[in-house]
């Protein structure tokens, strides 16, 4: 997998991204966001996801997947929780449990 870049141009140094790695992978170096060990990212694209300036690419994975969602997108109909599932972002634990049955038919039907 290509690793991610950071475009220095589009960056403002906000520093939004360093705060969200979930490793540390990004951190501001005289003045300028940098990567460190840029092959240890785990593609979870919390820091493309709160760039303001979209200057973060993961060139191995679609634009599609990092949709920027505005507040004003409360009320959602299906494509839009479509698009809302794509724009956020969340790392996760999971059980080595089945879901039941119940919760699957749930989730199917929203």
């Amino acid at each position: 997998m290509t690793s991610l870049t950071i475009d220095k141009e589009k960056c403002i140094q906000c520093g939004l991204c360093a705060t969200e790695c979930p490793i540390d992978i990004i951190t501001e170096k005289d003045g300028e966001m940098i990567l460190q060990h840029p092959g240890f990212c785990l593609f979870c694209g919390h820091c493309k996801a709160v760039c303001p300036e979209d200057a973060i690419a993961f060139p191995s994975l679609p634009d599609h997947e990092f949709v920027p969602l505005s507040e004003a997108d409360a009320a959602m109909d299906p494509d839009r929780l479509l698009l809302f599932f794509r724009a956020r972002r969340s790392m996760r634990k999971y059980r080595d449990t089945p879901v039941e049955p119940e919760k699957l038919e749930k989730i199917i039907r929203l």
